[in-house]
């Protein structure tokens, strides 16, 4: 006997979840001692056999999934690609060859409807992208979502990488060669400070190394180690059909903002020496692709390979790496649409920030790495970004984090605190912006005349003062033209006299652009930053920055008493919303405990390790349960890069060049290399 409470629940149905329910209780129906009978819809009778759908899935091809799907509805086996149309358009009747109907499953339509937008038909079979995987809730080829799988034993590190992999950085790399291996792209975007850049090196070793097993090539050595990259117009084409025929080089293509160049640059140098790099970048860049055949990195620009792509597009690369993957989020940009033109087996997108105001950004990014992936954006944007950010629909947010979960790769400081060290050091390069870097030339090129002018007159001795003043304006540049007072009679900024307060003149430096893009990184993943510098002047361009972007922060200087002092250092470590602590040198140098933060930033490095230690002590000391992330901020082509590798040779320059540490001890020959 059906009970009472069942019996006011068929009541509240509709037709269709009334067939739907008969055919799902008719066994026990039946052997209740009812007699069904066949019920009648618009003058059809309808079947009470459940459908039921035999899929197979061909997985031999390497960029498709061959789908051959049938569903068995009692006697009738039909292919299920019959049933596209229904589905697609919402409707639950289909009839069958004996001319009665069947009641389409409701979850059909939110389970398949996807499938039939998305796929190809051929031969009466369905073809989806390996990409597509995830609608259909397989896991083909050993695709499956990151944090169901453990590649972290797949492969060894490369034995040429001059670094130790941490746990998580070596999942990293298994799992970028894992999708090489199916012949997919994905996003590696781990939060800042994980070492993207580093697992990505180990990806392109790992990708040369398998290269040369399989067919032997020259050693790196064979076609020298000098002109290749400082001036490949004159050394490679001299070169290039003899070493062609005989070396086979990587040809990974990796794009980026300008100011990331240098540290690609110096990362691959540091922990693969050998591997040989071409910056596309500048005036003198070669107007001819062959050149890349030379190289296993080619380092570009997004705004270079924009206005080259008739060089870029049709050449094939073997990876094409996009560092700071957002530049392309907009799919409507110039930037976007000239990155696709590329030719490449391979693609590999890095950022921190997949999702930095809407998940539109992911479109973009996903569909460069996996074209067709995530379907045309019109689609993308009526089935996911609507229902997701406006109507708050937890299936369809579900439904796209299976979609990308397989191709997105994402760890938090947190996740593997235990993996990281206690303390990160890292040195950022930064480039000067075209007017800063014009002024900095004409500064420097003033005062090295004034320099040796006053050295041949009254000599070295007595010319420290004027060296350390000049070094000292010259760092000011570099950090940001605002810090150095101009008379009235120099003009800068292509003739426009140097106005502090004006806005466009506050993005006038190419140090600060970089900082203020890794402080909205930071931000946005809810880290804390103590930013240092020796100039209260530099602080207060931050401190202004901050203000405008409507962020709390906190402000200490030697000015400060000490209830502004406590007050600030308590607003920093309490309240959660402000992140940033702007710190002056000599207000920094002792007595503050800011456990709170995880990162430190050196504005300016003063040169003296101790004083450097000193600071990054701030966070970094008893009490502190988060791992320290120190980032130095170096402009490169300056006196600050030059200081620093005077430093490698020569470790007491940082008490030279400080007036508090000791006697000014510069040589001569140290004083024109500075200056030229």
């Amino acid at each position: 006997m059906i009970k009472e409470l069942e019996r006011e629940k068929i009541k509240r149905l509709d037709q269709y979840e009334l067939i739907d329910w008969l055919r799902k209780k008719t066994s026990v129906l039946t052997k209740a001692g009812f007699e069904i009978e066949q019920p009648v819809l618009s003058g059809k009778q309808v079947s009470l056999e459940i459908p039921k759908i035999k899929m197979k899935v061909d997985t031999t091809d390497n960029d498709w999934l061959d789908i051959e799907a049938v569903v068995k509805i009692g006697k009738f086996n039909i292919p299920f690609i019959k049933f596209r149309d229904h589905i697609l358009n919402g409707n639950r009747v289909f009839e069958l060859p004996d001319e009665t109907i069947t009641i389409l499953p409701e979850e059909w339509f939110a389970q398949y409807k996807e499938v039939f937008q998305l796929s190809d038909e051929e031969d009466g079979k369905l073809w989806l992208a390996k990409s597509q995987a995830g609608l259909l809730n397989l896991k083909t080829n050993g695709l499956k979502e990151h944090e169901q799988e453990d590649f972290t034993h797949s492969i060894e590190q490369p034995k040429a990488l001059q670094a130790t992999l941490r746990h998580y950085q070596l999942e990293g790399l298994n799992w970028m060669n894992h999708l090489r291996e199916q012949r997919l792209g994905g996003c590696l975007a781990d939060e800042m400070g994980l070492g993207k850049t580093l697992q990505s090196i180990a990806l392109l070793l790992h990708v040369k190394e398998c290269q040369t097993q399989e067919e032997p090539m020259a050693a790196y050595s064979d076609i020298g180690e000098t002109g290749y990259q400082d001036d490949p117009q004159l050394d490679l084409f001299s070169i290039y059909k003899r070493d062609l025929a005989r070396i086979k080089r990587l040809r990974a293509l990796i794009v980026m903002p300008l100011s990331l160049i240098h540290n690609w640059e110096h990362e691959i140098a540091r922990f693969v020496p050998g591997m040989k790099v071409y910056k596309h970048a500048g005036l003198d860049r070669t107007r001819n692709s062959s050149v890349f055949n030379l190289f296993d990195v080619i380092l570009t620009t997004y705004a270079t390979l924009r206005n080259d792509i008739d060089i870029f597009a049709h050449f094939g690369f073997n990876y094409l790496i996009l560092d700071e993957s957002q530049h392309i989020k907009n799919p409507k940009s110039k930037t976007y649409k000239a990155i696709t033109e590329v030719e490449a087996q391979h693609r590999l997108v890095l950022t921190g920030t997949p999702i930095e105001n809407s998940i539109s950004d992911l479109w973009a990014q996903m569909n460069f790495v996996n074209p067709g992936m995530l379907g045309s954006y019109h689609y993308f944007k009526n089935e996911f970004i609507y229902p997701v950010e406006k109507e708050r629909d937890e299936k369809k947010r579900e439904k796209l984090r299976k979609l990308i979960s397989p191709f997105i790769l994402r760890r938090r400081i947190r996740d593997v605190a235990q993996e990281l060290p206690e303390r990160n050091e890292q040195v950022f390069y930064t480039e000067m912006e075209t007017r800063q870097k014009k002024l900095y030339e004409e500064e420097k090129s003033r005062a090295r005349n004034q320099i040796l002018e006053n050295i041949r007159k009254f000599g070295k001795a007595k010319s420290n003062i004027l060296i350390l003043k000049s070094l000292s304006r010259l760092r000011q540049i570099a950090n940001h033209p605002a810090l150095v007072n101009f008379d009235e009679d120099e003009l800068d900024l292509n003739g426009v006299k140097t106005n502090y307060d004006e806005e466009d003149f506050l993005y006038a430096s190419g140090k600060f652009q970089d900082v203020t893009n890794q402080l909205d990184q930071i931000i946005s993943e809810g880290h804390k930053v103590l930013m240092f510098s020796q100039f209260v002047k530099h602080l207060d361009i931050y401190k202004e920055w901050l203000q405008d972007e409507g962020l709390k922060y906190s402000y200490l200087i030697g000015k400060r008493n000490r209830k502004e002092r406590e007050k600030a250092i308590d607003q920093f470590q309490t309240d959660p919303e402000t992140q940033v602590f702007l710190i002056s040198l000599k207000a920094g140098g002792t007595g503050l405990n800011l456990t709170a933060a995880s990162y430190v930033f050196m504005l300016d490095p003063w040169w003296n390790p101790a004083t450097e230690n000193q600071a990054i002590s701030r966070a970094h000391r008893i009490g502190q349960d988060k791992n320290v992330f120190a980032y130095r901020f170096i402009t490169v082509d300056t006196v600050e890069e030059k200081i620093m590798k005077l430093q490698e040779r020569k470790k007491e320059l940082a008490s030279d060049l400080l007036p508090d540490q000791g006697g000014f001890q510069l040589t001569e020959e140290e004083v024109g290399y500075l200056f030229t």
